[in-house]
This record gives C-alpha cells, structure tokens and sequence, in this order.
C-alpha cells in the first residue's frame, strides 16, 4: 500500500526519482527546482522485477498528485551501472 509522505506545493512540472539499492528502493517527487513533495521506500524484495518497480514508482507518482499530468520526465539511478 502506497502512504507516502506529503508536502503541499503548486502546480509546476514534477520528477520522478527511483533510487534502486540492495534492500530498498527509494522514490521521491520532486518539483522542477529540486524540493522533495512526497517520497516513498519500499523493500526491493517486494518486486518481481525492474518492470513492476518502476510500474510502481509510476502508481505512486499518479496517487500522490491525482494523475499524471505534472510528470515532466522520470530519473533511475541503478548500482553497477
């Protein structure tokens, strides 16, 4: 179940950030000039693959802020890449 944590903001573009570690996998939204809305950790052993967590972090975003209309693009930093 996705209850990430809140910080009110207007309407500008937002990101997507998913950090992907050996035992987490962080997500974060964040407005155009860096500030951090909502964030999100989740053990990575809860996904079945890199599909199902980035369809994941794609849920978050859309259930955060209503839609996805804001989504100006979407950052992935994975280790050993």
């Amino acid at each position: 179940m996705i209850e990430p944590s809140h910080t009110s903001a207007g309407s500008h573009e937002r990101y997507l950030g998913i950090d992907v570690g050996g035992t987490t996998i962080k997500y974060g939204l964040v407005t155009e000039d860096g500030k951090i809305l909502h964030q999100q950790s989740v053990a990575t052993e809860d996904f079945s693959g890199p599909k199902s967590a980035v369809q994941y972090g794609l849920e978050f975003a859309r259930l955060t802020e209503g839609n996805l209309n804001h989504l100006a693009g979407v950052g992935l930093a994975v280790p050993g890449v």
